[in-house]
């Protein structure tokens, strides 16, 4: 088993593992993410500054901020200036992702979306067909059922390990 040593002189960063942790977040997503929280809080973002700093070009810069901003981790507003025409763009970075930010995959979906505005004029009388569920995999996959990893899932690859009782990361 390979191991590998970080020696830290100087000039690093203490951040939270939260984002490192989601398995919904790219590598592209992890990597920016943890860009993004190395910066000052004065730091100004853009697009192309992102460009001219990182060795990404601006489709894939916009990319994974998109995905941040799907998954909660950004929120981007535009501002106005006071006459009302549309100003500069501000980029709100989040260590934990914002609730209402949180994909349409987290949230149960309703089974009939017809079901608020029913077609009265010509309703289906016709039998469904029948699911069949007997004989496929039932069993819940845990890598996809939970979205960040817990103390225990860590200790399996890293013995050395160790967090709170409970605690996800």
């Amino acid at each position: 088993m390979a191991v590998f040593r970080v020696h830290k002189d100087a000039n690093y960063t203490v951040m939270a593992n939260y984002h490192l942790r989601d398995r919904m977040l790219s590598l592209k997503g992890k990597g920016l993410m943890s860009f993004f929280l190395s910066l000052p809080e004065s730091w100004t973002y853009s697009i192309r500054g992102l460009e001219k700093v990182l060795k990404e070009n601006r489709t894939a810069i916009s990319g994974s901020i998109n995905e941040l901003i799907q998954l909660g981790y950004v929120k981007r507003r535009q501002t106005r200036e006071e006459n009302g025409k549309l100003s500069h763009i501000v980029y709100d970075i989040y260590e934990k992702p914002e609730q209402e930010g949180r994909p349409d995959i987290l949230k149960p979906q309703s089974e009939n979306l017809n079901a608020v505005h029913p077609d009265t004029a010509c309703p289906d009388a016709g039998n469904p067909p029948q699911i069949i569920t007997q004989g496929k995999g039932t069993k819940s996959n845990n890598k996809t059922n939970n979205r960040f990893m817990d103390a225990s899932e860590m200790e399996k690859w890293h013995p050395d390990y160790s967090c709170e009782e409970g605690e996800s990361y």
